[in-house]
């Protein structure tokens, strides 16, 4: 609970001076950096604990919904943003998160797969359930597939 508690404490919303912090009620801790990447090695000894035990509590507090964690390709850092904070302090309407818009808005790369990922469908997509016409086709048949 004091983790928690130190997480809304250093809850920044709206503010001119932090990228992204448009996007949500982001935890900024005030690193004089004007970042609002921070690792799991810093909150550790923040808080009095290992790195691992940090990250499984902050995907703990993910799972319950409480946080959206943000890590990206290639840094050792992420952004935590406060799920329930605008609701809970301003009796407004909470916002959705999404990564890739902040993702541009830091100038981060976006990893985007070369080949659609499986998906789990609860029924098979059948060659007839698919109404664009294959002699005239401006999605590639894979694409199409991994679309529908």
């Amino acid at each position: 609970m004091d983790i928690l508690l130190d997480l809304w404490i250093h809850a920044v919303y709206n503010d001119p001076s932090l990228s992204c912090s448009d996007s949500g009620p982001v935890v900024y801790y005030r690193n004089n950096t004007g970042s609002l990447l921070t690792s799991f090695h810093t909150l550790g000894e923040r808080w009095g604990q290992s790195k691992v035990s940090v990250s499984r509590l902050l995907k703990k507090l993910e799972n319950e919904k409480l946080i959206t964690l943000i890590s990206f390709k290639g840094k050792h850092s992420s952004i935590i943003y406060l799920n329930t904070y605008l609701s809970v302090m301003f009796n407004t309407s909470d916002v959705m998160i999404d990564k890739e818009d902040i993702a541009m808005k830091m100038q981060l790369p976006i990893h985007i797969p070369e080949e659609p990922q499986e998906l789990c469908f609860s029924e098979t997509v059948t060659e007839d359930q698919i109404t664009v016409p294959e002699n005239d086709s401006c999605v590639p048949n894979p694409h199409m597939k991994f679309i529908i």
